[in-house]
């Protein structure tokens, strides 16, 4: 059980525990390459876009256009901001080039945890 302080937390306080965990995951197994752990944090009929390219729906597509956006990158995150089933990461992208963009993603967590929808912003005044 999950607690805060002593107290057991809401079943949507929970949620969005759990959404926050399955976010920094997100991150590292993007980082490793591996498309299958990625899956397995999106929701089915995930909805992705990234800056410059089409927006997606399903978990495949998903994981393949994150993929491809982030290729051989290393995510660092500086915050987390989450209430209910909203939640906002901050932090560093280094592309395979040692480029590195600051970056917003912006996610919606759904009823049991898994993210339903991410979008990535990035900070166009480093470019």
């Amino acid at each position: 059980m999950y607690r805060s302080g002593g107290r057991a937390l809401s079943p949507s306080a929970r949620v969005t525990v759990v959404g926050v965990e399955h976010a920094r995951l997100l991150y590292l197994y993007l980082d490793r390459g591996d498309q299958d752990g990625c899956a397995s944090l999106l929701d089915e009929h995930v909805h992705v876009r990234f800056p410059g390219m089409s927006a997606v729906r399903g978990r495949e597509g998903g994981v393949a256009l994150a993929a491809g956006a982030c290729g051989t990158g290393r995510h660092r995150v500086r915050g987390v901001i989450a209430e209910g089933v909203d939640m906002a990461v901050t932090g560093v992208f280094q592309d395979g080039n040692e480029a590195e963009k600051d970056f917003v993603d912006i996610f919606t967590i759904s009823d049991c945890g898994l993210l339903i929808s991410w979008r990535r912003f990035y900070d166009a005044s480093r470019e």
